[in-house]
């Protein structure tokens, strides 16, 4: 009986918390990048170094999900200025692969509410 009560009480646990099964990495729906990508690129600077404005055609812009801890899924994006990265294609790729650490006014990075589209955070210098 006692083993009965646990499966029971670990069951509904699991189907009351679907976030702990969700992946910490996904891809993001086209849609939703390129409104991400349009409203970065309405950004006039960001935060962190004082870093010229830029176009954001200047950039390969790399976007990918991410789900913390708590279930809030954000849009993360970093662009990296064609420049002074020349193995980089130009355009949105949808990706989740890690790029730079800290690259000053070459890098910037965004995070964006993946639910509400809202900026939760624009920087320059890598993650």
């Amino acid at each position: 009986m006692k083993e009965i009560l646990v499966l029971l009480l670990s069951s509904c646990m699991f189907a009351a918390t679907p976030v702990l099964g969700a992946p910490a990495f996904w891809d993001p729906d086209p849609v939703a990048v390129q409104k991400v990508d349009d409203a970065v690129a309405k950004l006039p600077n960001f935060s962190g170094f004082n870093c010229q404005p830029r176009n954001i055609l200047e950039f390969a812009r790399h976007y990918g999900g991410f789900t913390d801890k708590q279930g809030r899924r954000m849009i993360v994006g970093q662009l990296l200025l064609l420049s002074r990265f020349p193995n980089e294609k130009p355009g949105i790729h949808i990706d989740r692969r890690p790029k730079v650490a800290d690259g000053g006014c070459n890098v910037a990075n965004i995070w964006f509410d993946a639910d509400t589209l809202e900026l939760i955070q624009a920087s320059w210098g890598g993650r």
